[in-house]
C-alpha cells in the first residue's frame, strides 16, 4: 500500500473474503478516496463460476455479492456485527484506559461502515468482470481500460 500511488494501474480481486477482511477494506477505502487514483483501479469481481480456478476445494463462499441490494446489505450486516462484537468487548473491559487498542479498532470499523456503501456502489457502477468473463473475452475490456488495445 505504501507504493500503490507509484503504479499506473492496480488490479484488485474482489471476493467475499476480501469484502470481509478488515485490512483489505481499510486499505481500499483509503485508495478510492482519491478520485484520480480510483480511475486506475481495475476490479475483478469473483463469481461462483470462478470456483473451478481455486486450488482449494473448500465450500467457503467466494462470490462477491456486490451487484444486488441484498448482497450489499449482507456486507453491511457483517461489518455491523463485527462492530457490535467489539463494542461488547470494550464494555466488558470497562475502563477505557485498558481498551485503547479496541477503541482504535472501533474507529476503523466505523470508517469501514461509513464508507462501505459508497465503495460497493463504486464497484457496481464500474462493473468488474469475473475471472471467467475476462478469460472468455481474452481480457479485452481490461486492456482497453489501460489503453493497450481498443
Amino acid at each position: 500500500m505504501n507504493s500503490i500511488e507509484k503504479h499506473d494501474y492496480v488490479i484488485t480481486l474482489i471476493s467475499d473474503r476480501y469484502l470481509k477482511s478488515r485490512n483489505c477494506m481499510y486499505e481500499m477505502l483509503e485508495v478510492v478516496k482519491d478520485s484520480n487514483f480510483s480511475k486506475r483501479l481495475i476490479f475483478i469481481v469473483i463469481s461462483e463460476k470462478d470456483r473451478s480456478l481455486y486450488k482449494s476445494e473448500q465450500e467457503l463462499p467466494i462470490e462477491a455479492r456486490v451487484y444486488t441490494a441484498s448482497g450489499q446489505a449482507e456486507y453491511s450486516k457483517y461489518w455491523n456485527s463485527e462492530k457490535h462484537k467489539l463494542e461488547k468487548e470494550i464494555e466488558e473491559i470497562g475502563n477505557p484506559v485498558y481498551a485503547i487498542s479496541q477503541i482504535k479498532e472501533m474507529k476503523i470499523l466505523e470508517k469501514i461502515l461509513l464508507d462501505l456503501s459508497d465503495f460497493l456502489e463504486f464497484i457496481r457502477d464500474n462493473k468488474g468482470l469475473s475471472i471467467s468473463e475476462h478469460t472468455e473475452e481474452n481480457y479485452a475490456s481490461m486492456l482497453s481500460f489501460m489503453g493497450i488495445r481498443k
